[in-house]
Formats: C-alpha cells, sequence, structure tokens
C-alpha cells in the first residue's frame, strides 16, 4: 500500500509585504495550446516555441508590466498538486506550465499534440546564450552562497558578458515579513529580466505565484536543481538517459535516501490517474 502524499501548504507561509506590485499586464499574447494532465493544464511547446514566447513577453513588457512565472513541470509536481492547493493555484496562475518530465510529453503526444521536453536545466543554457545578444539581464535566487557562487563563475566562464544583476540565497528557514520584503526589494531594485528561482518542488512554485508580481518586467523560471547541476555540486544524467526518460533513475541513485520513496510513491499514482483520466476520455467520446 502506498503511503499517502503529506499536504504541506501551511508550510509556506505569505509574507505580508508593503510593497505595491505592479499592476500593468503585459499586452495579451495568443493563447497557447495546452493539455489538461490531471489537474494542471501543460503547455504544448518545444524548447524553441518556448523561447520565441520568452522573448516575445519581454519585448512587450514595460517597467511597469507586473512579473509573471513559468513553471517547469514533472510528475512529482503534477502528483503533488492534487493534495496540495497552493501548488494548484500556483500551476493556475503561471505564465506557461512547460513539460520538464519525459512522461508529460508523452502524454501529450498520446493525445496527438507535439510537444517536447522544456527543462528548466537546458533553459538555463539556451535563456542565457540568447540573452547575450538582448542584454538580458540576470538574477538567481536559491541555494547555498557557496552554490550560487558557483554557479555565477560557471556562467560568466561560459558566457563572457553575461548581465547578472543579483544573487540571493535565502536562509533554509521560513523568513519574516521583514527578511522577504527585503530580499523582494533587492531583487526589484535590481531590474532583471529573468530570475531563476531554485527552491525545489513546490516551494518555488508556490514563491514565484506569492512574489513574482512584485518584480515588474520580470519572468521568474523556477528551475530546481539546475542550479546543482550548473555549479558542478550535483552531476547531471548522461544525455542517453534522458533521451529515454530515466533521468528519475540516475537521480535516485545519486540521493536514494530523500528521492526513492517519493519515486515510487509518485510513478503509481501518475499511472493510476492517467489511466482513468484516459477511460474517462474515450466514454466522452463514445457517449
Amino acid at each position: 500500500m502506498t503511503k499517502p502524499l503529506k499536504d504541506v501548504t501551511t508550510q509556506h507561509r505569505q509574507a505580508r509585504l508593503s510593497i505595491p506590485h505592479a499592476r500593468e499586464p503585459a499586452e495579451r499574447l495568443p493563447p497557447v495550446e495546452a493539455v489538461e494532465i490531471l489537474t494542471t493544464s501543460v503547455a504544448v511547446v518545444e524548447e524553441q516555441s518556448f523561447l520565441l514566447r520568452v522573448d516575445e513577453w519581454l519585448a512587450r513588457r514595460t517597467a511597469n508590466t507586473a512579473g509573471v512565472y513559468v513553471v517547469f513541470r514533472d510528475v512529482h509536481g503534477v502528483v503533488r498538486a492534487l493534495v496540495e492547493p497552493a501548488l494548484a493555484d500556483a500551476h493556475r496562475g503561471a505564465f506557461m506550465n512547460v513539460p520538464d518530465g519525459a512522461p508529460l510529453v508523452w502524454v501529450c503526444r498520446f493525445r496527438g499534440r507535439r510537444a517536447g521536453r522544456v527543462t528548466g536545466t537546458d533553459t538555463l543554457e539556451a535563456v542565457c546564450r540568447a540573452g547575450l545578444a538582448k542584454g538580458w539581464r540576470h538574477a538567481f535566487y536559491g541555494a547555498t552562497p557557496e552554490v550560487l557562487r558557483s554557479l555565477v563563475a560557471a556562467l560568466e566562464a561560459s558566457y563572457p558578458g553575461i548581465e547578472i544583476a543579483e544573487a540571493v540565497s535565502p536562509p533554509f528557514r521560513p523568513l519574516t515579513d521583514v527578511e522577504m520584503e527585503e530580499q523582494i526589494r533587492r531583487l526589484a531594485v535590481a531590474k532583471p529580466d529573468i530570475i531563476w528561482v531554485g527552491l525545489g518542488c513546490p516551494k518555488q512554485e508556490i514563491w514565484m505565484a506569492r512574489y513574482a508580481r512584485h518584480i515588474p518586467g520580470a519572468i521568474s523560471m523556477g528551475v530546481g536543481a539546475a542550479f546543482d547541476f550548473r555549479a558542478g555540486a550535483i552531476k547531471r544524467a548522461p544525455p542517453f538517459i534522458r533521451q529515454f526518460g530515466l533521468e528519475f533513475l540516475y537521480r535516485i541513485s545519486q540521493e536514494p535516501g530523500r528521492l526513492a520513496g517519493r519515486y515510487f510513491r509518485v510513478i503509481p499514482r501518475f499511472m493510476l490517474g492517467i489511466f482513468r483520466q484516459e477511460a474517462r476520455r474515450l466514454f466522452r467520446s463514445q457517449g
């Protein structure tokens, strides 16, 4: 019998900020086709179409445009959203939920939609590369000071001329309202175009849903372990493993105590949920 997933929504208290968030919406972009996977709407995109949409939003925003955020979604997050209302709300409020996990791509393709993996780690590289010519400014939020220093150094070595506006390592404890407000102000004053958030799921999604709008003209992107991968703190799975959608097995081998139980609880729930969802779709189509 699988262990129930715990609702940890109450662990993520929203700080009361005195900072007014920008209220001007960006010029509306054409809607992106999406597939409903369990209760999460996943955008039907590939890496190139996603990057074009990011570029288009940045080109249309103004200094007063409310910040938006992108969720890089995997099976774990889709299943957690079933029992964590704050995470489900974060999915609904996102600029896009893009298919980071291979199984989400497979579901999209099974339903006749052309989608490709858009991983946080690969997007970090692609956006940093594309941003050189456009002068995009980057900020980083999350991880330890040591990981942040290594990450910034690695990116500056790979992309000479990259504009890194700010890097904030929050303490590994709940922040007071005053502390959170000070950190949001630091990010807003830096005037970044992209804010990379590496807090892990569901903390980064909930953080972005609550605070991204307070940082005008910026897109926040929750990229999870990408900070550790790029800083060299954790080794990423080889390309051939990622190609077959087996990256989770490689990650389990690295951190079995933390990840084995998570994946072996989440995967059966996801498979059962998709089976039921597809059965309902088939029943409706025949009715």
